[in-house]
């Protein structure tokens, strides 16, 4: 090129009419094992409507390469219907690019693309088939062991045309490729924000739509795939009767092993179009494909995600950083997601994970954080609003090393369905085995609007199936997780959490926090519907276990520091607990041990009403069936309960512990220090009303309790004792136990026994 400048190059509308011999749509027709170097192109003008592959250099550019070149101006193409057919090769891929159309074997370095490309049919012959269409700014189609490095796209990349093929690409850069796309090299690679990516209003596919801000595909092997930056905005706007999958900057990375570095997205994606089933969001990688091995590594994504269209009905998936990774594994290191994620529409089940949506298999996070909000203003069935992974599926698990969530988790709309908030992972199903080291979860996670099937709130997780094992070592919850609203579904379970709502698995914590206010306190909530809410855990379901101590070679027990209130409508089983809200175990596997646990900050049941039993306690509210071992020590509250303007069928309060219902008694030391102050609380006739310096009311033996409490009831209409309420059974007693403190009754009067 010997940096010459060639200026406005025109080409429109040409063909010798013989079938499949094309004319150059391009400086270069096609470039063979050619170097074309130092070379500008200025005030382009293509207008297309016959060729499939076109670019300004070169309509093919097979084995050579493209060193320092750019070109500016505008790329229109408007195919026609041909009655001649295509070339074999051709009939399969469409490849529009401001540079190149199609290169097989390339090598780009340096090259800048000012050509806006605007598409307004991509019409095939009248006897073929189109597999795809590919439009980018840097190369339309890339096939075997191309390379790009140090390229810029500058230019808007449009779609507006009514007759997309099946399957239609849109990138920034290189706009999609082959599976034999080899060795891949894509390194220093830019979309700036005039390279914005759009399909408008009027634009409709017969098929999807894959739309990129960088990269289309990155498919086998690994050379080099790091320092990839958008800062375009996208934007799909029109109808398809397929897929939407729109990714900040890559597409799905494999089916080959594959390290992706420095992936940054600083555009936002806009969806206010129509599409079919299965539409995928994600802020930088599309999804991670493959029985393989990936790994992301200080990917950023600093967009934001607006979803106000339509899908199908098989469901959205939106992830901050990847939607999803099928059948292999991947690691994400060092990854950020800053961008927000809101749903303002109407749509079927939801998943949205900060980081990545859903997950097949495992996936190990090191060092990653979600500081984006999420939040639903519509309206969803099945939904699951997560600061990390909404799903997590097929016996995978998964790993959190210190990961932090800050990201506000918020339903200010409407769930139909079964409903998880949390600000780690959602759901996880059987077999699956979730870890989380040293994590930190400082995000609020909220339901503000309308729930009408069951719902799980929590710091970390929100609800699995049976058979799974969750672990935390060394994390905290200081966010505030927050159930207000309307919950109007029939027979429905409400369970909240500062680590997770409910779990139909086994739960260990060993030397974990929680400082966040945990809240239950919705309206309209039936009558046949339970609520559990507590500092750590909603309740652990029938059948399942629990471990809650310190970590190995620490003195840090675990520990509530803060608020935890139930009030409204509790419908006809709830409770409420510093620590743990309710167990229900009846197996072998499931024993129950609670050592070193610490509760100080204030348990709350006010202004509300339940027509069934109600338990509150400062460690654990309700233990039932627990036959098969109930081991605890060292348990220690000293946070103040309140009961005021409450009612429940039978009212359980204690300083430890509301009520142990049935089998094996709890062992080891607790120790009761706490102000339990009860005002206008009632049972009903043929109910109880109990309060314990340690235990509301018992089946079983308590031995080595210390309780050393104010209690201070107002019109009390029960029984009040520093150890226990009320015992129930001949075999009930309380052996080995200090007492200290007062209990002091103001007005109506019932049972006292100060020892």
């Amino acid at each position: 090129g010997g940096d010459h400048t060639v200026t406005g190059f025109t080409f429109s509308n040409y063909n010798d009419g013989t079938s499949g011999a094309w004319a150059s749509v391009g400086l270069f027709q096609t470039a063979g094992k050619a170097s074309i170097k130092n070379l500008k192109l200025t005030n382009v003008n293509i207008e297309e409507t016959v060729e499939p592959r076109v670019g300004a250099f070169a309509r093919v550019l097979h084995r050579g390469s493209l060193l320092n070149c750019s070109a500016s101006g505008t790329l229109k193409m408007n195919n026609k219907t041909y009655d001649e057919p295509l070339i074999s090769d051709d009939a399969e891929n469409i490849a529009i690019g401001g540079l190149v159309g199609y290169c097989y074997g390339a090598c780009f370095t340096k090259c800048k693309n000012q050509v806006a490309v605007t598409v307004s049919s991509v019409c095939l012959p009248t006897t073929e088939v189109a597999l795809s269409a590919s439009v980018a700014g840097i190369a339309g189609y890339a096939e075997v062991s191309c390379s790009f490095d140090d390229c810029i796209n500058d230019a808007k990349i449009l779609y507006n045309g009514t007759t997309a093929p099946a399957n239609m690409y849109l990138s920034g850069l290189i706009g999609s490729s082959l599976e034999n796309f080899d060795t891949i090299h894509l390194k220093d690679l830019t979309n700036t924000k005039n390279g914005i990516i759009e399909v408008a209003e009027k634009a409709e596919s017969k098929g999807g739509y894959n739309i990129r801000g960088c990269i289309g595909i990155i498919y086998d092997g690994q050379d080099a795939v790091e320092n990839i930056v958008n800062h375009a905005d996208i934007k799909f706007l029109g109808k398809a009767t397929g897929a939407v999958n729109i990714a900040g900057v890559g597409g799905n990375l494999g089916a080959g092993d594959c390290v992706a570095k420095k992936l940054v997205n600083n555009g936002h994606i806009y969806y206010s179009g129509t599409s079919g089933d299965n539409t995928q969001i994600a802020g930088v990688a599309s999804y991670l494909a493959g029985d393989v091995k990936h790994n992301l590594e200080e990917c950023v994504n600093n967009g934001n995600i607006t979803f106000d269209g339509s899908n199908g009905t098989k469901g959205l998936t939106i992830g901050g950083i990847t939607a999803y990774c099928t059948n292999g594994t991947a690691e994400l290191n060092n990854c950020t997601n800053n961008g927000s994620i809101t749903i303002d529409s109407t749509v079927a089940s939801l998943y949205v994970g900060g980081i990545m949506s859903y997950c097949d298999k495992n996936v190990a996070f090191k060092k990653c954080a979600n500081n984006g909000n999420i939040t639903l203003n519509g309206q969803a069935s099945t939904t699951r609003l997560c600061g990390f992974m909404s799903h997590n599926n097929n016996g995978g698990s998964t790993t959190y090393t210190d990961c932090t969530n800050s990201g506000t988790i918020e339903n200010k709309g409407t769930a139909t369905a079964i409903t998880i908030f949390s600000g780690f992972l959602g759901y996880a199903n059987s077999e699956t085995k979730p870890v989380w080291t040293n994590c930190t979860n400082s995000g609020t996670v909220k339901n503000s609007g309308t729930v009408t099937g069951n719902l799980f709130m929590g710091g970390y997780f929100g609800y699995n199936t049976a058979g799974t094992v969750f672990t935390w070592t060394n994390c905290k919850n200081s966010g505030e997780i927050c159930a207000v609203g309307k919950h109007n579904g029939d027979n429905k379970a409400v369970r909240v959490g500062g680590f997770i709502g409910g779990s139909y698995g086994t739960c260990k914590f060993y030397s974990c926090t929680n400082e966040g206010a945990v809240t239950g306190n919705m309206t309209d909530i039936a009558s046949n519907t339970e609520i559990f809410v507590g500092g750590f855990l909603g309740n652990v379901e029938s059948g399942w276990g629990l471990i809650v101590d310190k970590a190995e070679g620490s003195d840090q027990p675990c520990i509530n520091t803060g608020t935890i209130t139930l009030s409204g409508d509790c419908g006809d089983f709830c409770g409420v607990a510093g620590l743990i809200s309710v167990v229900d175990h009846a197996t072998t596997a499931s024993k129950v041990v609670i050592n070193n646990a610490v509760n100080t900050g204030e348990v709350k049941y006010v202004d509300a009403t339940c027509t069934g039993n109600t338990y509150v306690a400062g460690v654990l509210g309700y233990q039932q069936k627990g036959k098969y071992g109930f081991e605890t020590s060292n348990l220690v509250n000293t946070g103040t309960i309140t009961v005021n303007n409450a009612k429940g069928k039978n009212l359980d309060i204690g300083g430890i512990y509301g009520r142990i219902a049935s089998g094996t008694a709890p062992t080891g030391t607790v120790l009761s220090v706490c102000d339990i102050n009860v005002t206008n609380a009632t049972s009903n006739s043929t109910g109880r009303l109990s309060i314990g310096g340690i235990m509301g009311s018992t089946t079983v033996a308590i031995t080595g309790a210390e309780s050393y409490c104010n209690i201070k009831a107002i019109d009390l209409q029960g029984k009040a004792g520093m150890i226990m309420g009320i015992a129930y059974a001949d075999a009930t007693k309380a052996t080995n136990c200090g007492v200290g403190g007062n209990i002091i009754s103001i007005g109506e009067t019932g049972e006292i026994d100060p020892d």
